[in-house]
């Protein structure tokens, strides 16, 4: 979604720099912030402008997750959606990650 500048910052600014779903750090690495992205929590038919208040933070990875959700309208229903995926997703994540990292140190 395009944003302009000005709006980019105030909402990067109010979110401190975090994803709101899932709270990763959006300036913990150049390519996390260039991979930082705006989700609107009413679609641009309900809310029709780029006002901040329909826009929050998003990773990539949260907002790949939302990519097909769009009868979710409400932050609390996005955030719900998006914290049982992250818990559904887990244990596969951990046993995949302990394989691949497993013997490194």
């Amino acid at each position: 979604m395009k944003v302009s500048r000005k709006t980019w910052a105030g909402v990067f600014e109010r979110d401190l720099g975090r994803c709101r779903y899932c709270g990763t750090d959006l300036l913990a690495s150049v390519p996390a912030f260039c991979a930082a992205t705006m989700d609107r929590i009413e679609g641009q038919a309900q809310a029709g402008t780029e006002d901040a208040a329909h826009l929050v933070l998003a990773c990539a990875g949260c907002a790949s997750m939302l990519s097909g959700v769009g009868h979710l309208k409400t932050f609390a229903e996005r955030k719900s959606f998006l914290d049982q995926q992250h818990a559904k997703g887990r244990p596969w994540y951990l046993e995949f990650r302990n394989r691949l990292r497993h013997g490194e140190g």
